[in-house]
């Protein structure tokens, strides 16, 4: 689901154009620029407030709640096109990404213990698969079938611009979908085995103190990434 954000980001030029077309004449194209990343970055400024949240609650819970945000930013984004609107919304979303994701990852964690970098990997090829499949969608079969050019601005013809709103209904479906299937699949760890409750996560210490380090290195940088990444 998270490749998701980053279709948005591909297909800015049109997001640009629909929301310029709709009733924001003013804005630039640097302002969707905005809002893609400060969704990322709310999304992992909240992350390890998600794994506190879904340690108390349970990680089906957290995920309950980390989809409905998801989907109610989707749903605020297909009924306004005002700009401070949409801002809200895209921070929502990474609301709830930022509540769910981590959460999700550490409880894989603690099934395979000593599969850290095989969930790492699926992870990663998830994200860019996810994000290349829903952008040839967006852009060649919903969006821009006809492969109209956008005018000097940057700003497509109303009526391409006009079908962006198309595709925030596709991924709002998929969304749905995939939620009911995350939630439906996503068991605490403890609820599986109340033997393994009784043992420690991990029986390696250095790979414990691995994972820590890293994901705290990989948590600060994607912190800076999301407030920098307007500048570069």
């Amino acid at each position: 689901m998270n490749g998701s954000i980053y279709s948005l980001d591909n297909l800015r030029p049109y997001f640009y154009s629909y929301l310029f077309n709709n009733g924001n004449s003013d804005l630039l194209p640097i302002n969707i620029l905005y809002l893609i990343s400060f969704a990322i970055l709310v999304q992992y400024c909240f992350m390890t407030i998600g794994i506190k949240i879904g340690n108390k609650i349970g990680v089906k819970k957290i995920t309950l709640i980390g989809v409905i945000l998801i989907n109610l930013s989707f749903i605020l984004m297909m009924i306004t096109t005002n700009y401070n609107l949409i801002f809200i919304s895209m921070c929502i979303f990474g609301l709830g990404c930022g509540l769910s994701n981590l959460s999700v990852i550490k409880n894989c964690w603690e099934y395979y213990p000593n599969r850290l970098w095989l969930i790492y990997g699926i992870i990663i090829c998830g994200f860019r698969l996810n994000s290349s499949i829903l952008y040839y969608i967006g852009d060649m079969l919903i969006v821009n079938p006809e492969k109209m050019r956008s005018d000097y601005n940057g700003i497509y013809p109303k009526e391409v611009s006009d079908k962006f709103l198309n595709y925030l209904k596709f991924l709002e479906i998929l969304f749905i979908i995939l939620s009911i299937i995350a939630v439906c699949l996503t068991f605490n760890y403890q609820e599986e085995d109340e033997e393994l409750d009784k043992k420690p996560i991990l029986t390696n210490n250095n790979s414990s103190s691995l994972r820590r380090n890293f994901c705290s290195k990989a948590n600060c940088f994607l912190i800076l990434l999301g407030i920098f990444g307007p500048c570069i």
